[in-house]
């Protein structure tokens, strides 16, 4: 018997869902049965920050991930690339068999190739590098004699670098269908406890239709081919959360979760650039051959801030901390204050109408990795401005950018999804304030595994507390119309 399968679809919006759910009969039911509700966040979420979270159930500051790749020592650059081997904290897929539990994670970030899940089983995918690979080793010869639609795969996969763009798109689409097949053939021929899967495709969708609104430059007409694509690309995902539905018993958990949704950049604000012309950073020399700084392109002694990555980080260049640093240990909020008021009433922003967020890293994260993260998380109109790394531009704000845009130009703070059908709840509807920090500790007290002290509380607790508080209720109301009833109202 299943206790809970899990299944996380990128970009899932709870906006664009509770607007078509009409056309999405499946997750319409899910919903009336169960609880859901928004994922949101506090600064622009990206693909290894959220799978970080979810797998270890901790505060990034723990484990001290922000973009693809991170520092773990105070260099000016990002050096260590993400992985699960980086996380150095116990991740589920190790806490699971620990405690006596059957796992089994299907294509899940971070963990590829697939680790070793003792007892269990795990799935990676790549379509490029690899094929698939598996934990035990000769599952993927099972799941090859089994699932028909592994061999249309390895077959296309041959010859995906000769395809064109639209070719590969529809391939990459219909490899959910693959991780779809497999994760229904795990549930009715695998005895696990637990099943986490990840499925991707709206991303692919949303890289796709950028790249072709880069090249034809028909804002209009390109975003109404996504909505289209997209709300067929749902439909698909609908059929089959239905059709896995149908295969869990009245004792299964389900818990469906995008821990972000996406959208297309507006345009794209260059940090760097604006530093420079805001006197926060100095090069050596400034060449429009360089796209990318190292130590060497700047000017240490002159620069006081920088950017690295895509998601709007800045780090301050503080003295005894950094190795060139030369910001004063007192003079550390006040130029935070200056960088984020001077933004907040930057003259570029004003005409197009963005509202600038900013949040200190100290806010919002901590652990014994969090002072190697940036000091500053900037957002522009939560996220639909996307933040550009460039060295080597001219101008603060621009339609496109000139390097490949990867998975992280795509995610925003506002609207992520959860839904969870359980049988051990009762509570059915709306549920505020969940978090990503919230799934690791639901599916460990699904599965009465014990919970962690530093992990935060589970939704079943959270729907417990809105039980009590019900029941309270109900009882001063019964309590209020006895007293009515006896003085004769």
């Amino acid at each position: 018997m299943h206790n809970i399968v899990v299944i996380s679809i990128e970009g899932l919006d709870y906006n664009f869902l509770q607007d078509n759910l009409g056309e999405l009969p499946n997750i319409n039911k899910l919903q009336s049965e169960g609880v859901y509700g928004k994922i949101n966040h506090k600064t622009v979420p990206n693909e290894p920050v959220a799978w970080g979270t979810i797998l270890t159930g901790q505060n990034p500051g723990e484990f001290g991930f922000w973009n693809h790749y991170y520092r773990d020592s105070f260099k000016y650059i990002l050096s260590q690339e993400t992985n699960l081997n980086s996380l150095q904290i116990e991740t589920l897929n190790s806490y699971l068999p620990k405690n006596g539990k059957v796992a089994a994670f299907i294509n899940i970030p971070l963990l590829s190739p697939a680790p070793v899940v003792h007892g269990g089983f795990s799935i990676s995918k790549s379509i490029v590098e690899n094929f698939i690979n598996t934990w035990p080793t000769d599952l993927i010869n099972e799941l090859y004699e089994k699932i028909d639609s592994i061999k249309d795969f390895k077959k296309i996969k041959k010859h995906f670098s000769s395809l064109d763009a639209e070719e590969k798109l529809k391939f990459e689409i219909s490899s959910d269908n693959l991780i779809f097949d497999i994760l229904e053939y795990i549930i009715k021929n695998k005895n696990s406890d637990c099943i986490l899967s990840y499925i991707n495709g709206s991303l692919k969708i949303h890289k796709f239709y950028y790249d072709l609104n880069k090249k034809e430059q028909n804002r209009e007409k390109i975003n109404v081919r996504l909505n289209n694509s997209l709300k067929k690309y749902f439909g698909f995902i609908d059929k089959r959360v239905g059709k896995i539905s149908e295969v869990l018993n009245e004792y299964d958990s389900l818990l469906i979760f995008s821990p972000y949704s996406l959208l297309q950049p507006s345009e794209f604000i260059n940090l760097n650039i604006w530093l420079m012309e805001t006197g926060y950073l100095t090069l050596n020399k400034y060449s429009s051959k360089i796209d990318e700084f190292d130590e060497k392109t700047v000017d240490w002694k002159k620069t006081k801030a920088w950017s690295i990555g895509n998601c709007g980080h800045i780090y301050i260049n503080l003295k005894g901390r950094e190795k060139n640093g030369i910001v004063k240990k007192k003079d550390y909020y006040f130029i935070i204050n200056e960088i984020v008021e001077s933004l907040k009433n930057e003259k570029f922003f004003k005409n197009h109408k963005i509202n600038v967020e900013a949040i200190l890293r100290e806010d919002v994260f901590y652990g014994d990795k969090e002072c190697f993260g940036p000091d500053i998380f900037v957002s522009f109109n939560s996220g639909e401005y996307k933040t550009n790394p460039s060295i080597s531009d001219k101008e603060i704000i621009s339609q496109y950018v000139k390097q490949n845009v990867n998975s992280s130009y795509f995610p925003n703070q506002n609207n992520g999804y959860f839904l969870l059908k359980c049988p051990q709840s009762k509570y059915t509807g709306s549920l505020k304030n969940i978090g990503l920090l919230n799934l690791a500790p639901t599916i460990l007290d699904i599965l009465k595994v014990k919970i962690p002290y530093e992990m935060e509380q589970s939704i079943l607790n959270i729907i417990n507390t809105i039980d009590i508080k019900r029941d309270k209720k109900d009882i001063e109301d019964k309590h209020i119309m006895s007293r009515l009833e006896s003085l004769g109202y």
